[in-house]
């Protein structure tokens, strides 16, 4: 992994739906200002993208303060929402304003109904949620 030298880890994004799961992973070079992404689908690594930064300098994920991790957070939302889910959306990042690692979900419904949270990932505390329509009306 020397292509990653100088990296550090800031990012994993989960899309999982009822056909796959991908799942991809951000690190930033502060150094060259640049994002390397690498996807992975089916436990292969199917492509690694460069960018330039521009804009804010994404946080380290600390990897030491996440007490929840994917597995964790799906046994959650299967037990606490008992949702009809046509698409989830996970994504782990550190979160500037409070300087700790966030889960931020978002579920599809089949209805075109979106529900959001964003939970802390080092207590599982949740800090928002709630519901959107794709046309418009929120709850």
């Amino acid at each position: 992994m020397d292509e990653l030298k100088g990296y550090y880890l800031y990012l994993l994004f989960y899309n999982i739906d009822s056909k796959k799961e991908s799942q991809e992973i951000g690190f930033y070079s502060p150094e060259e200002k640049k994002i390397k992404t690498v996807s992975i689908t089916n436990n292969k690594a199917l492509r690694e993208e460069d960018e330039t930064m521009s804009g804010e300098i994404p946080v380290p994920l600390q990897l030491e303060k996440i007490k929840l991790f994917k597995e964790e957070v799906m046994d959650f939302l299967n037990e606490r929402y008992s949702l009809k889910v046509s698409r989830l959306l996970m994504i782990l990042s550190t979160e500037q304003a409070i300087k700790e690692p966030v889960w931020t979900i978002t579920m599809m419904r089949a209805d075109n109904s979106i529900y959001n949270i964003k939970m802390s990932a080092k207590d599982g505390r949740i800090i928002s949620q709630g519901e959107v329509s794709l046309f418009g009306k929120q709850n």
